[in-house]
């Protein structure tokens, strides 16, 4: 299993988003299909971007890969019978945030290939508000080492 897949297997575990976690192929649709009616709250795990630090090594490589991991929410923008945005408690924004933050901050991300530093909060944001969902990206932290063969 490698990261992205690890990440979306563990957030498909959190009650307030459970079976509704996915990757960037289904992001790609969601997007594109906001007009018809979209489950929410959903969330999407995308790789943002990796960055090496300096060869640690002379003779071998030796670096450590930090990779970003980003987890793009679409939750309901609707108002509820009291005028409120967000559907209540089980589609509000910081529900959802704080269950998906809690799940990665306490993950153990070994994967089959790799051994993962624990995952780090790095910054969430709103992407757009667009046809009755609020689309917000929270993105994490974390890396390994790559090394060369002998």
């Amino acid at each position: 299993m490698e990261l992205l897949e690890a990440v979306v297997a563990r957030l498909n575990l959190v009650p307030v988003v459970k079976d509704s976690v996915f990757g960037i192929e289904e992001l790609e649709e969601a997007i594109s299909n906001t007009g018809n009616r979209l489950r929410t709250p959903t969330a999407y795990v995308i790789l943002l971007g990796e960055v090496a630090g300096e060869n640690e090594m002379q003779t071998i490589t030796h670096q450590h890969l930090v990779s970003t991991v980003g987890v793009v929410l679409a939750i309901g923008n609707t108002r509820n019978p009291r005028g409120v945005l967000g559907a209540g408690d089980k589609s509000n924004l910081y529900t959802v945030r704080k269950a998906i933050r809690d799940s990665l901050l306490n993950f153990d991300m070994d994967t089959q290939n790799e051994v993962y530093d624990p995952p780090e909060y790095l910054r969430g944001r709103l992407v757009q508000v667009q046809d009755g969902v609020l689309w917000w990206q929270e993105e994490y932290r974390t890396g390994y080492y790559i090394r060369s063969q002998q």
